[in-house]
């Protein structure tokens, strides 16, 4: 077993992230952003599920924008851009990413 604890600090000057698990079946990343901060619109080879821990915040994918709050998620497909904009009290979320991009042998 391995344990997966904490989230990163929080940063003024950008959201904050964390790998925590990394291998070729998944990576799992924790974000922190302050309210206003954002995970600028980008892609993945991979399916991408998030959940959010605390907060909310709008989630943007494939030009759709949704309203998401703690205990929500959301899955983007390969390839489908996808961003985040935290709520006026901020958010955290986890996101687990499959398989991992690290390990994708496509992408060498």
């Amino acid at each position: 077993m391995k344990e997966l604890r904490g989230f990163p600090q929080l940063r003024s000057d950008r959201h904050a992230s964390t790998l925590m698990h990394d291998e070729a079946n998944s990576r799992i990343v924790f974000f922190a952003l302050e309210p206003g901060q954002d995970v600028p619109v980008h892609t993945s080879s991979a399916t991408v599920v998030v959940t959010i821990v605390d907060g909310s915040g709008t989630f943007i994918g494939d030009g759709v924008k949704s309203l998401m709050k703690t205990g929500d998620s959301v899955v983007y497909e390969p390839k489908e851009p996808h961003g985040m904009i935290a709520g006026e009290h901020g958010l955290r979320f986890v996101a687990v990413i499959s398989p991992s991009p690290a390990h994708d042998s496509s992408r060498r």
